[in-house]
């Protein structure tokens, strides 16, 4: 169920969901969310909401699966600036998720190598966004950038296989019959553990797309 209001010259909605699940129960979700117009361009939002995520049959029952999993429920929470121009625009945004029984895939033998789908009690990702798109003509370019603080707070220590930074480069042509893409996507190092349950690092890479269409007729 949802609603989007508009009082003067901010915009408000509000929504709320539930979800029957036959394995989990009953549950309830819901999101408020709000933007007012600054002048210059510029406008100024905020965003509060709920999540659920139930584990899938992979999850409980695939390798490394236990049945024992209980759901995901997330509290989010999310600030945001964002400016528009003529031909170009940019924003940015600042969020936290805390997130309980989030499922992680972890070592619970090492001598063995046994891992297995386990809930993390609490956790915390917090972040900041920025973004900025331009347009000239047919020429269309946007970039953004993460940074994330993964935190496992029942343990206090960063959760395993999260980049803590990110970034995309995307240029495109769009012309009459034909369009061009190019598209760059960069991710940090990540933390994990190596077989024998000991701190591990992974490295970063980068991802390059290159793709065009012709429109034949």
């Amino acid at each position: 169920l949802q609603d989007q209001l508009r009082i003067g010259a901010g915009e408000v909605l509000l929504a709320t969901g539930y979800n029957h699940h036959e394995t989990f129960g009953n549950r309830w979700t819901w999101n408020a969310e709000a933007g007012y117009p600054l002048g210059a361009g510029l406008r100024v939002s905020a965003a509060a909401g709920t999540a659920f995520h139930a584990p899938d049959g992979t999850d409980r029952f695939g390798w490394g699966g236990n049945p024992d999993l209980e759901p995901e429920f997330a509290r989010e929470y999310a600030l945001g600036l964002a400016w528009q121009g003529a031909a170009q625009s940019a924003r940015i945004d600042a969020y936290e998720n805390r997130i309980d029984d989030l499922v992680e895939y972890v070592l619970i033998d090492p001598t063995n190598f046994i891992y297995q789908t386990q809930n993390v009690g609490r956790a915390r990702l917090r972040g900041l966004e920025l973004g900025y798109r331009f347009d000239l003509g047919a020429w269309h370019a946007a970039a953004s950038a993460t940074w994330t603080d993964p935190r496992n707070l029942s343990t206090a220590t960063t959760l395993p296989r999260r980049a803590r930074r990110t970034g995309t480069l995307e240029v495109r042509y769009q012309g009459s019959a034909i369009e061009l893409l190019a598209a760059l996507r960069a991710s940090g190092p990540r933390s994990d553990v190596d077989d024998f349950g000991l701190p591990a690092r992974t490295a970063g890479y980068a991802l390059l797309a290159l793709g065009a269409r012709w429109r034949v007729t």
